[in-house]
């Protein structure tokens, strides 16, 4: 099966009704159910918020962005998945269907940076999520979108992966001019990624004239944190929206997950990372399912704690 990607307009409708449909009854597309799953991670509500506020700064010639920040394996992109899809699919018009003028109503774009991407680059990105012409230069795409994109419907951008964005020294201004150029157009762009205070985007090169200041003093910020292991509450409510779903499951039994002490060692060995918490729980599951009846035990869990943490610290190191 091919991995389901939000960045992928044609999959949307297909993980919407993973989200909303009964599980199916048999491997492998049980455990694709389980994985595909995007479950509250406690950043949903701020993040509507923020979406929700830049839309409505992104006025006239106030050019304003957002920044969301926040470490690896936190969640963010599971969170800002499920924020869009409900957006996208409670939106009076259908997703994808033709609007009067024959574009695609398509009110949330998804995209990824690229490794030493630039403005073009990612406006040739935001054209292929629209099913848009990628060609021409940087200006004929960006007149192309400013066009087009209220045509359609687009109410926002999201740019994941925003890291990407690095200047290769203080004095390079071409990244930083291109970045900045976006807040031109016609609908807010949000940008996500690890430590954005480092890249491109917010990094404070020290020249009072360059771009980058502009493109500081324009955003508005949002740090998502992970879960302090003091905070029961919110790892409670993690947790229990997991078993919820996973009642769905008639042969799914995960009364493990009750025992203060495991979860303790779930926020302290993932170091309060809703992301990795909720990855460990899903492949917990599977492990259940597939080699003892369904029945899903600590041993589970605390063997599937150390695959995310394998797995963490190889996509740090590379």
């Amino acid at each position: 099966m091919t991995r389901l990607s939000v960045a992928d307009p044609a999959t949307w409708m297909r993980l919407h009704h993973l989200q909303t449909s009964l599980p199916p009854d048999r491997a492998p597309a049980l455990y694709e159910w389980i994985h595909a799953q995007h479950l509250p991670t406690a950043y949903e509500r701020d993040l509507a918020a923020a979406f929700d506020k830049l839309t409505r700064q992104h006025l006239g010639t106030n050019e304003t962005w957002l920044a969301v920040s926040g470490p690896s394996h936190l969640g963010k992109s599971t969170a800002i998945t499920r924020v869009l899809l409900d957006r996208a699919t409670a939106h009076p018009q259908p997703w994808r269907t033709r609007t009067k003028d024959g574009y695609l109503h398509t009110p949330c774009v998804y995209v990824e940076a690229g490794s030493k991407q630039e403005a073009r680059g990612l406006l040739a990105s935001v054209a292929r999520f629209c099913a848009l012409p990628d060609t021409g230069s940087e200006k004929e795409l960006h007149q192309m979108l400013g066009r087009l994109l209220p045509a359609m419907g687009v109410e926002l951008v999201v740019v994941d992966d925003a890291q990407m964005y690095r200047r290769v020294s203080d004095s390079a201004s071409r990244l930083t001019d291109g970045l900045r150029t976006l807040l031109h157009l016609p609908v807010p762009f949000a940008f996500v990624g690890i430590d954005l205070d480092r890249s491109a985007l917010l990094r404070d090169p020290g020249r009072n004239n360059d771009t980058a200041q502009q493109l500081r003093r324009r955003h508005i910020g949002l740090r998502l944190n992970p879960i302090r292991t003091n905070d029961a509450r919110t790892v409670v409510r993690l947790i229990a929206s997991f078993v919820a779903r996973m009642r769905a499951i008639e042969h799914l039994h995960l009364a493990c997950l009750q025992d203060p002490r495991l979860q303790l060692r779930l926020v302290a060995d993932l170091e309060g990372r809703p992301g990795s918490i909720l990855n460990t729980l899903k492949r917990a599951a599977v492990e259940g399912l597939a080699d003892n009846d369904g029945i899903v035990t600590a041993d589970h869990v605390d063997a599937e704690i150390v695959a995310v943490q394998s797995l963490a610290a190889g996509s740090v190191a590379s």
